[in-house]
């Protein structure tokens, strides 16, 4: 059983576990380890076999690193509600286009019929 906690920050470089495989990158998705990456035997949960193998990949996040994501977030999702409203508006266009198309139709048919 290891509870290694060195930090590195190169993906590529191969590391074994307890079991001697090549550990497999996962990623936390805890409430004090959001997105942070870690090594774990690929072996783990597979009809509960494997080792315990654990390493961090990326470093404790920082309270400024925490804030840059959270930014980041926050930029994004203000993006899709930008695309999102602009296609709503387009769609709204549409329709009203639509509408008033289908009544200029509707009474040049009339007036060809009656005329």
């Amino acid at each position: 059983m290891s509870s290694c906690s060195s930090f590195s920050n190169a993906p590529d470089s191969l590391v074994s576990c307890d079991c001697g495989m090549e550990a497999r990158i996962r990623t936390s998705w805890t409430k004090f380890n959001p997105r942070r990456r870690f090594y774990g035997c690929r072996a783990w949960r597979v009809n509960g076999g494997g080792c315990s193998f654990f390493e961090w990949l990326d470093e404790e996040m920082s309270e400024r690193r925490a804030k840059t994501v959270i930014l980041n977030l926050l930029e994004e999702n203000k993006k899709y509600k930008n695309v999102k409203t602009e296609n709503e508006h387009s769609a709204g266009n549409f329709m009203a286009y639509a509408l008033v198309g289908s009544w200029v139709f509707f009474i040049a048919m009339w007036l060809s019929v009656h005329n």
